[in-house]
């Protein structure tokens, strides 16, 4: 197990035999079963592993099937539509299981569906108030949300609890990080103090408190080291690769952040061709002074949207694209077939915005992408274009 964890926080040689020895060994290893899935192996050939070295117990193991697929489903599938049906079933079986509604929330978490991700969480906190395990995840979703009176709550409560979990240290940093004055530095100390408490010296959430700290002040530079850390930790989770581009962003370095999301989809051991992954590299496209990869981003949008048909972001760029394409209405229809199924307030700002007239607001725009362009010579056309080409022709050609 020690041997897989070190492969995992380092480069080179995959950890996948050396979980499943793990599970040869010890066949229901959660622990290695959990890393499996996240590395990608399939549930089925999990299955087979563990009930193989288990035939004599096959009878008590009814719920097997049911957690492995569950845990399966938790983690974004290159070019795969989310399920949660897994997840759900697991917690209809075990109703009320700490642990299965937090697998609940991870799962929604990991997909991008962050209300529903709050609304279990907040649900498991009332079954369990002394539950800790994925309280970082939820420390997370409730800073991103504002929630300030409820993070008091919960960092207060897992400092009650204990001071030997790096969640209750995470908890406190997004909570010192939520407040009015938004104290960057001791958001940084409980972040490192987290990180300590974790194996290997290193957590997914400590370093990504970090690198948000470091934006709010303005240390665009460690920014991107603390993000970049957290995408090597785990590869697979959205949000650290979402912090690169914001800090390149802020830094009107957006052909660098386009140049970083184009590794992200073709990486073989992470992201790769996700709806949310597809819709960052176009919305990075689209924010590059390059009309002429609006396209590409199009296409891209199109097909994040295929992946998950309630990804309103997308949705939301792929309107405001056909807008500037002069395709107003079929903007205007997109929007409203959307607002059929789904209240989003995203997109009823961006219909409200498609029907009045043309004004002050796009000439302001128009500018402001000039100045993008004068401020972004230091990475040249050249380069840029053929990175972006030839990235595109891969997922083209992989979509055939």
């Amino acid at each position: 197990m020690a041997l897989g964890l070190y492969y995992m926080h380092s480069v080179g040689k995959s950890p996948i035999p050396c979980f499943k020895e793990v599970l040869r060994q010890c066949p229901l290893s959660l622990e290695a079963i959990r890393h499996l899935c996240s590395l990608g192996v399939k549930s089925s050939e999990i299955s087979n592993l563990v009930l193989n070295q288990l035939t004599s117990s096959r009878q008590d193991l009814q719920w097997l099937p049911i957690w492995l697929k569950a845990e399966h489903d938790m983690y974004p599938r290159d070019r795969s539509s989310p399920t949660f049906d897994a997840l759900l079933q697991l917690n209809r079986k075990l109703a009320n299981n700490g642990y299965a509604m937090a697998k609940l929330a991870d799962g929604y978490f990991l997909h991008g569906r962050y209300s529903e991700s709050l609304a279990t969480f907040k649900k498991l906190v009332a079954v369990d108030p002394h539950f800790i395990r994925s309280m970082d995840v939820y420390a997370f979703l409730l800073w991103k949300h504002r929630k300030a009176e409820a993070l008091d709550r919960l960092a207060c409560g897992l400092l009650e609890s204990s001071e030997d979990h790096p969640e209750t240290w995470i908890a406190l940093g997004f909570h010192a990080l939520c407040s009015q004055q938004g104290r960057s530095q001791q958001a940084h100390a409980f972040a490192e103090k987290s990180c300590k408490l974790s194996p290997m010296g290193a957590n997914y959430f400590g370093l990504l408190l970090q690198g948000f700290a470091a934006l709010k002040a303005k240390g665009r530079d460690q920014a991107i080291e603390k993000f970049s850390e957290a995408v090597k930790l785990k590869p697979y989770i959205y949000e650290a690769h979402q912090g690169v581009y914001e800090a390149y962003a802020e830094s009107k370095q957006t052909r660098q952040a386009t140049m970083h999301l184009m590794q992200v989809v073709k990486a073989e051991n992470g992201m790769g061709t996700t709806s949310r992954s597809l819709t960052l590299l176009a919305r990075s496209v689209l924010e590059t002074p390059m009309s002429q990869h609006l396209a590409k981003a199009k296409t891209w949008l199109e097909k994040a949207i295929k992946l998950d048909s309630q990804n309103m972001e997308a949705v939301r760029l792929l309107a405001e694209l056909l807008a500037r394409e002069s395709n107003k209405q079929e903007a205007i229809k997109l929007i409203e077939e959307n607002l059929k199924r789904f209240n989003d307030a995203s997109l009823r700002q961006v219909l409200a915005q498609l029907l009045r007239p043309v004004g002050e607001e796009e000439i302001r725009n128009s500018v402001e992408r000039v100045r993008l362009e004068l401020d972004d010579r230091h990475v040249t056309d050249e380069s840029f274009t053929a990175l972006l080409a030839s990235s595109a022709n891969e997922m083209d050609s992989t979509d055939q």
